[in-house]
């Protein structure tokens, strides 16, 4: 299910945690758990690896406010694009479940093992 666009949050996401797994929450509408390694572009282009729970405070500051599209990638990661200029790309690991994004009516996104996709809805 690559190419995936998520529900953005109509408010503000705030950062709601930075160790040992980085949290993203806007409300309880969205909230996106991290646990491998980050790609972070600022508003320059310039791009960072981080390993979650390495992040520096200073940067995990820059991961708020709104957010402009929130989809994955084609090799299961998750790439979040605030207004602001500043992304995040969460990257899929080969071992261990990388992130997951909940939102609404039980809608949940896994990203598992090797980058595959575990998603559900409030219907099924």
């Amino acid at each position: 299910m690559a190419g995936m666009i998520l529900s953005i949050p109509d408010h503000s996401v705030e950062l709601a945690q930075l160790t040992p797994i980085l949290v993203l929450r806007a409300g309880s509408d969205f909230e996106v758990q991290v646990e491998s390694i980050v790609k972070i572009r600022s508003p320059d282009q310039a791009v960072h690896s981080y390993q979650v729970g390495e992040l520096p405070e200073e940067i995990g500051r820059q991961l708020t406010g709104k957010v402009r599209e929130a989809q994955t990638t084609d090799d299961g990661g998750l790439r979040l694009e605030f207004e602001s200029g500043w992304s995040a790309e969460a990257v899929a690991d080969a071992d261990y479940e990388a992130w997951n994004v909940v939102g609404t009516r039980g809608f949940r996104v896994v990203c598992m093992p090797g980058g595959e996709l575990a998603v559900w809805h409030a219907d099924e």
